[in-house]
Formats: C-alpha cells, sequence, structure tokens
C-alpha cells in the first residue's frame, strides 16, 4: 500500500510541475496537448502501467536487482534505434552499452 500511494503522489506531482512548466514557458504546446487528450491519455496510461509495474517488481524483489535488470531497457533501445530507425552507433556507446551489460551479468551471477 505505501508503494502504491508513493506512486499516485509521484504522478500527480509529476503532472502538476509538468503542467505547470508548460504553462509558463510553452503555453501553446499545453493547449496542443490538451486537445489530444485522446491520444495522449493512452500514452499516460502506458506510463502509469510501466511505473506500476517498477514499483510492484522493487516491492518484491531487492531494489538494485531491478533496476539493474531495466538497464536492459537502454539495450532494446540501442537494438530499436539500429534496426528499425537505420541510425548509426558510434564506438564509445558501443562500449557504454557493453559495460552496462557486463555489470548487469556480473550482478545477477553473484
Amino acid at each position: 500500500m505505501q508503494a502504491s500511494l508513493t506512486l499516485a503522489f509521484a504522478l500527480v506531482f509529476q503532472t502538476v510541475v509538468m503542467a505547470t512548466y508548460m504553462w509558463i514557458k510553452e503555453p501553446v504546446e499545453l493547449i496542443n496537448c490538451l486537445k489530444a487528450w485522446r491520444i495522449s491519455m493512452w500514452v499516460g496510461l502506458c506510463g502509469a502501467l510501466a511505473s506500476i509495474g517498477w514499483f510492484t517488481a522493487m516491492t518484491i524483489q531487492q531494489a538494485a536487482l531491478v533496476r539493474a535488470l531495466g538497464q536492459l531497457e537502454l539495450v532494446f533501445t540501442i537494438i530499436t534505434s539500429t534496426f528499425i530507425f537505420k541510425e548509426k552507433i558510434s564506438r564509445i556507446e558501443l562500449f557504454g552499452i557493453s559495460l552496462v551489460v557486463l555489470g548487469i551479468i556480473i550482478l545477477l551471477l553473484r
């Protein structure tokens, strides 16, 4: 219950802060977002469900292990950007990805 309450507070806080920022800096974009509420509602729902998954996982398992496994998201993002969007990856980025994967393997084998 505490994790759920924390998540609910965080999502409300994030929404209020972002809406306030947009109202001050980019009011036209805030209006555009509000006009596209039917589409943006699904994006927000997916984000909220992802957060629920993270909070649930961290409640069930050690947070460090969950965060380490979450680093695999970076690997899948790179794969997607390379094969779907045909973006080029530099050697330094490949080196960094290799370090992340190596770190995850070391953590999971401990």
